[in-house]
Formats: C-alpha cells, sequence, structure tokens
C-alpha cells in the first residue's frame, strides 16, 4: 500500500503586495497616522514603519497599497491643513474680541499683553 503526501495549498494573501502604508489610531486630530510599512509583520501583526524610530512597532488599523495610501495621506493632510487654518482664524477672532471687552488693567496683564492684539 502506498501512501501519498499532499501538501496543502497556502490561501492566498488579501494583503497588499509591493509597498504599502498603515494607518493607525492615535490621539490628537486627525486621530489617525500613517507610514511607509518596513518588513514582516511580528507574531502579533505589528509592523516597523519607515522613519518612525528604530525598534518601534506600530499595530495599524489600515494597510494599503502604495497609491491607494499616499492618496488617503493626502486627504487627511488637506483636511488637517484646513482645520488648521479655520481654528487660527476662530482664535485670532477670539482674542480680539476678549481685548475689546477687557478693561485696561486687565489687558495690561502679563499673559493678556502678550497674547491678545493691541487695541487701536
Amino acid at each position: 500500500m502506498s501512501t501519498t503526501l499532499t501538501t496543502p495549498r497556502r490561501k492566498a494573501s488579501r494583503r497588499p503586495v509591493g509597498p504599502r502604508i498603515a494607518f493607525w489610531s492615535y490621539d490628537l486630530f486627525p486621530f489617525i497616522v500613517s507610514g511607509t510599512v518596513t518588513g514582516k509583520p511580528d507574531a502579533d501583526g505589528r509592523l516597523r514603519m519607515k522613519g518612525r524610530g528604530a525598534g518601534q512597532w506600530y499595530e495599524p488599523s489600515l494597510i494599503l497599497p502604495e497609491a491607494q495610501g499616499h492618496a488617503l495621506q493626502a486627504a487627511i493632510e488637506a483636511l488637517t491643513e484646513e482645520r488648521s487654518h479655520t481654528v487660527g482664524q476662530m482664535e485670532r477672532g477670539f482674542r480680539a474680541r476678549l481685548a475689546a471687552i477687557l478693561p485696561p488693567e486687565l489687558a495690561a496683564t502679563r499673559y493678556a499683553a502678550a497674547n491678545l492684539p493691541k487695541r487701536t
């Protein structure tokens, strides 16, 4: 009686092949950070990222092929820049309004004088 040994076929990986961009959670806006994947995941699925520090591992929430990853990075960066500009405008507006209502003795205090526009 002859026994034939066969090895099971490996399932095709659904991970992107080639350069990849990984995204993971962060505690500040935009609450997502990304980086270019270098190497293979460790036993826990964590990855190393290009330019993110030697010996640091990240747990991705999403991994995309390079082109899609860069497109998403660009969209996130554009939104972040728009938010920064809008928040800056709001901040300047509120500082001007505060400067307009503060009595002179409060407007002259160290922090107010350093952070509020001068009255005209």
